[in-house]
């Protein structure tokens, strides 16, 4: 009696973990990027104009400022944002991965999303002009 409770546990654990491996798996593969941002934080290293993209960045986490520190931040210069831009673009791809997650709940994500909702616009003016660029060469 007891060895059939302990397979029955187990069966139900190991079929507990295939669900749960299959939720996680499918969800990162099915997790989408209706905003551009992700594919854009994936490429920017590679990309062959990264100081211009950079540049844009910065100047428009400097003026936006507003909406990325809603409470205000001292130490948000526009030098600091300058000199972290990349970084600060790492850190967005997280916030608009977990705010985007079908499958989670995250109070603010509405916020957060409408708070950004220029930076989609300014991604695909990056990768716009990185195709006119293309066509230029």
């Amino acid at each position: 009696m007891r060895s059939t409770l302990l397979i029955r546990a187990a069966i139900s654990l190991q079929s507990t973990t295939r669900r749960r491996r299959k939720s996680i798996v499918t969800g990162m593969a099915t997790t989408s990027d209706p905003h551009g941002v992700f594919a854009f934080a994936a490429s920017l290293d590679a990309r062959p104009d990264r100081d211009r993209c950079l540049a844009a960045l910065a100047r428009a986490f400097i003026d936006h400022r507003g909406q990325l520190w809603p409470e205000g931040d001292a130490h948000a210069t526009p030098q600091w944002i300058s000199d972290n831009a990349a970084a600060m673009l790492r850190v967005l791809e997280r916030i608009y991965r977990a705010a985007c997650d079908p499958d989670e709940d995250h109070p603010g994500a509405a916020e957060f999303l409408h708070r950004m909702a220029w930076l989609p616009t300014l991604i695909a003016d990056l990768d716009a002009s990185k195709a006119t660029h293309r066509l230029d060469a």
